[in-house]
């Protein structure tokens, strides 16, 4: 049996196959907000892979031996109390949240690093969760999966219920489509698209406060992350808080605040701000 020959650093080549966008076979999704009657609902596309399709990748393009990842400190969070106005009866809820786990890990390949923290909550194995979501993070410092954040259009596909919520209903022709749009260029920015500080777009005291609100009203794990970029998309039409006009974020940030303020948690599907 001839001998793999590995690569011995992080070439552009290298970097390049690792961080080429998944396939569907490597994908999974979830549904997001959703539109329509129940007859004819269709749902937002949440893409994501999986740890085990990194690991995968990372073994088969330069070798178990050439890469690592070591959590390397962490911290856990008393539970505290939330409250929560049910916006349709007006009810008061209160719920202890549970304790929550956070975890920084390091992913080195060819001893080039990158370090990002995870989060774990109160199911049963909420360490376990955190360093598989911290090693999912710094793997997308790197570049994998970036694609999935930056595709060229959001994605709607028909959903169908299930319990308490909605599943989609062909899911291996949902990652497909997901695969196809991932792999098409990125679409360039307009380029009156506003920056952050050049008078256009959003000042830093608004940057800080939508930071601030998006994690009481979103969550600040990598769903609630998820569903915030997916929102500014769905409303807004930017991937980035720093890409709206000052008007759009003044109006978003009035939206959160109310939100906050009453107690309320983003929930899909849910009202959307306006200008």
């Amino acid at each position: 049996m001839a001998k793999t020959e590995w690569p011995k650093e992080l070439t552009p080549e290298v970097f390049a196959e690792l961080t080429k966008p998944f396939g569907a076979d490597e994908l999974e999704v979830r549904v997001g907000a959703t539109t329509g009657t129940d007859a004819d609902k269709k749902g937002l596309v949440i893409p994501y892979t999986d740890a085990n399709s990194i690991r995968n990748r990372l073994d088969r393009v330069v070798g178990a031996a050439n890469w690592s990842f070591t959590p390397s400190q962490w911290r856990v969070d008393p539970p505290t109390m939330l409250t929560r106005t049910d916006p349709q009866t007006g009810a008061v809820e209160e719920k202890v949240d549970g304790q929550r786990v956070v975890v920084w890990g390091s992913l080195k390949v060819f001893g080039v690093e990158r370090i990002d923290c995870g989060e774990g909550y109160q199911e049963d194995e909420a360490f376990k969760s955190a360093v598989t979501d911290a090693f999912k993070r710094a793997a997308t410092a790197f570049g994998f999966g970036r694609e999935l954040y930056n595709l060229p259009r959001p994605l709607w596909c028909k959903v169908k219920s299930a319990g308490r919520g909605w599943v989609f209903d062909n899911p291996a022709d949902v990652k497909a489509q997901i695969a196809a749009l991932s792999a098409q260029p990125t679409q360039a920015k307009p380029a009156a698209t506003a920056k952050v500080g050049n008078g256009n777009g959003p000042g830093l005291h608004q940057m800080a406060d939508m930071q601030r609100l998006r994690k009481q009203y979103f969550g600040s794990d990598q769903d609630g992350d998820i569903e915030y970029r997916s929102y500014l998309m769905r409303t807004y039409e930017v991937e980035s808080s720093k890409n709206l006009t000052v008007a759009q974020a003044n109006g978003f940030i009035a939206f959160l605040n109310a939100k906050v303020q009453n107690g309320e948690a983003y929930a899909p599907g849910g009202e959307e701000a306006t200008e």
